[in-house]
């Protein structure tokens, strides 16, 4: 997912949904020897035998800041929501959980003033997300 040196700008943590059966893995960054542009990657365990089943590429490359992306979450409604790092300012995204579509018109759903390194955390219509600089953000799930 990411490259093995001291920049590797990989977290960890993937996130696993019991709906969809797949764990969900930020990619960093695209410097080799990682095989995927950044963004995001669902994984079927497969019973020993993992396959890839989507790519879904968004965001800045962390690499040449060695900020990590944040770690994903994945909402009841099937919506993995991840953070990105943007020079000094964070962006969160919505990825279709079962498609690897990236929601929002394939833009991010909300800017911050700082970086993004935790993930979102999800409460019925509620989506909180908390910036490096302690600024927490709410976005409402609700359509109407």
């Amino acid at each position: 997912m990411s490259p093995t040196d001291s920049d590797d700008a990989y977290l960890g943590g993937p996130a696993f949904s019991p709906a969809t059966g797949l764990i969900y893995a930020p990619v960093a960054s695209s410097t080799s020897p990682t095989l995927f542009a950044p963004g995001l990657v669902a994984i079927d365990p497969g019973c020993g035998n993992p396959s890839v089943t989507w790519h879904a590429a968004f965001g800045s490359d962390s690499s040449g800041s060695g900020t990590p992306r944040s770690v994903p979450a994945v909402s009841a409604g099937g919506v993995v929501f991840a953070g990105t790092v943007n020079g000094s300012a964070g962006q969160v995204w919505a990825i279709d959980a079962s498609t690897g579509n990236v929601l929002g018109g394939g833009n991010p759903l909300l800017q911050t003033s700082a970086n993004i390194r935790m993930p979102a955390t999800i409460d019925g219509n509620w989506v909180f997300v908390l910036d490096n600089s302690g600024n927490m953000y709410g976005l409402t799930t609700d359509t109407s």
